[in-house]
């Protein structure tokens, strides 16, 4: 099939339908700044242009937006695919890289001297002093002591004489309350 002389029919009918328009605009211009010309008609600020959900449209003042045609009527069908474009030559392989020679291993290293031992730290503060342990387990009973001395004392005797108790050879005397249960 032998291709259109124009890139695609969409091509055209867009290039014609904004060519029609540019002239339409330059007449109006021309004819609007003539001296000797009163103007009857449409002023091109009175109509408006837009291409809304595929349609494109026209509206004339504030009046109700009217359809000129659709953008899908605008575009063409799918033209043939084109002839499959001549191979390129081969380009001059590039020079190969020359490997390096492999180095030998080093020796290795003569071993250190042991370090001097370090000098003791000072002595730190003394603790906390702890908690106090649980109770030791009881200890076996011990010999029995030698017989102590026998005591030297004085028998005493009590005696109450009109609310005075007293101990007999000075021991003392507590004066006891009066109590009248009568």
């Amino acid at each position: 099939m032998e291709r259109d002389k124009y890139a695609s029919k969409r091509a055209l009918r867009v290039t014609n339908v904004a060519l029609i328009i540019l002239l339409i605009i330059v007449l109006l211009f021309w004819w609007r700044g003539s001296s000797n010309f009163q103007f009857k008609g449409v002023n091109p600020g009175q109509i408006s242009i837009r291409q809304q959900d595929g349609k494109i449209q026209y509206q004339f003042l504030d009046g109700e937006w009217q359809d000129i045609t659709s953008v899908a009527s605008l575009k063409g069908e799918k033209g043939a695919d084109g002839k499959d474009g001549q191979d390129g030559k081969n380009g001059v392989d590039g020079k190969n890289g020359v490997n390096g020679l492999n180095g030998s291993n080093g020796t290795n290293g003569v071993n250190g001297i042991d370090g001097k031992n370090g000098l003791n730290g000072a002595q730190g503060i003394q603790g906390q002093k702890g908690d106090r342990g649980d109770q030791g387990l009881k200890g076996e009973q011990g010999e029995r002591g030698l017989q102590g001395a026998e005591g030297v004392g004085i028998p005493q005797t009590l005696s109450l004489n009109n609310g005075i108790l007293s101990l007999s050879h000075n021991g003392g005397s507590v004066t006891l309350p009066q109590v009248n249960l009568g």
